[in-house]
């Protein structure tokens, strides 16, 4: 068996490490930005009737909220109607945490991009330099970290969703603006904890897909280099 230099096993796990992080972000970006899914979700949860708003309504603030996160308008200063009544989507509160929620999501694209080109690079260093007999290696040394890490966090949601979302905004946010409030505040009627709840969980299932397509891949690619004697 050909054996390779440790930089190559380095660098080829700091690759596929990366590549299972981008993955990870697209599969949440596909799902967050899915009308369809959020659409169907909202009329599972009964969203709409709930706010006193029409589906078609909703979802036209859904897709502008939407726009927002992708930076495609600049405020969510939105007017619609809830029960016959004209009125402002969003309280200050809430256009301030969606302030945070947006900085947070362009973070999440820099970062997503960052680490497909690093990724990329660190391929193509490897190719080059003849040392790509260590990738599937690599992508199970770097599997077993990272999904044993996406695994944790899908077992916290299903064993207790409320203190793993409450964690997660600790975390992730340096104030107490998205401690919102259902009776007052729209932000949380059409962004409820069930909804966050089925994200997490759809995210992590395009996720597992796209890492099992991974590795049918690689299992075959290995097998086939075993055959040529590489």
């Amino acid at each position: 068996m050909k054996k390779y230099p440790a930089w190559s096993y380095a660098a080829s796990i700091a690759a596929m490490f990366l590549l299972l992080l981008v993955m990870l972000l697209t599969a949440f970006q596909c799902t967050v930005f899915d009308r369809g899914f959020i659409d169907s979700e909202m009329q599972k949860f009964g969203v709409a009737e709930r706010i006193g708003m029409d589906q078609e309504s909703l979802m036209e603030l859904y897709d502008e909220v939407l726009k927002y996160l992708e930076d495609e308008r600049d405020d969510l200063d939105i007017t619609v109607v809830r029960n016959g009544e004209t009125m402002k989507a969003f309280n200050e509160r809430e256009i301030l945490h969606m302030v945070d929620v947006e900085a947070l999501f362009r973070g999440g694209f820099w970062l997503r991009n960052v680490g497909a080109i690093l990724c990329l690079l660190l391929i193509v260093l490897c190719v080059v330099k003849k040392q790509g007999g260590v990738f599937f290696r690599a992508f199970l040394i770097a599997s077993g970290v990272f999904v044993a890490l996406v695994a944790a966090v899908g077992l916290a949601i299903l064993i207790d969703f409320d203190t793993t979302f409450t964690l997660f905004h600790q975390i992730f946010f340096n104030n107490d603006l998205w401690q919102l409030d259902y009776r007052t505040d729209l932000l949380m009627n059409i962004v409820p904890e069930s909804f966050s709840y089925d994200v997490a969980l759809r995210t992590i299932l395009y996720f597992g897909i796209a890492w099992i397509v991974l590795l049918m891949i690689g299992l075959l690619t290995n097998r086939l280099r075993k055959k040529r004697g590489h």
